[in-house]
């Protein structure tokens, strides 16, 4: 069959209208009024960005940077104090030693002329 102009134009005008149902309209509607919603929420909510940004607000830099050096030196300080500690160690036989040499050597044998006393002899 051959299409020209006049065919499809007469067939188009003998073609009965068809008029939707009402329902129709509103389902239409609505679903352009969620996309608008949905397109309007999704424009409005914080990106990921936005939200970095907030959490890392500082009101005065300056005030907050001088505290995090403090803690840095602090806790630096703290670690070297605790982790690097060299502990003295002495045997059980120089502690007895020590005690007895303490409670061997009299305060007596100073004559009044020496003020120390024997820890201070021992250690000075």
């Amino acid at each position: 069959m051959d299409w020209n102009k006049k065919s499809i134009i007469r067939l188009l005008r003998h073609t009965p209208t068809l008029i939707p149902d009402e329902s129709l309209w509103d389902g239409i509607k609505q679903n352009i009024l969620e996309d608008q919603h949905q397109a309007l929420a999704k424009a409005l909510a914080p990106t990921f960005w936005d939200k970095c940004r907030s959490w890392g607000s500082m009101p005065r830099p300056a005030f907050t940077l001088a505290t995090m050096i403090i803690l840095m030196v602090m806790i630096g300080s703290s670690g070297q104090l605790f982790m690097n500690s060299s502990l003295v160690r002495v045997s059980g036989s120089d502690q007895m030693e020590y005690i007895s040499s303490l409670i061997n050597d009299p305060v007596s044998d100073n004559n009044g002329s020496d003020t120390q006393t024997p820890i201070e002899k021992y250690f000075l």
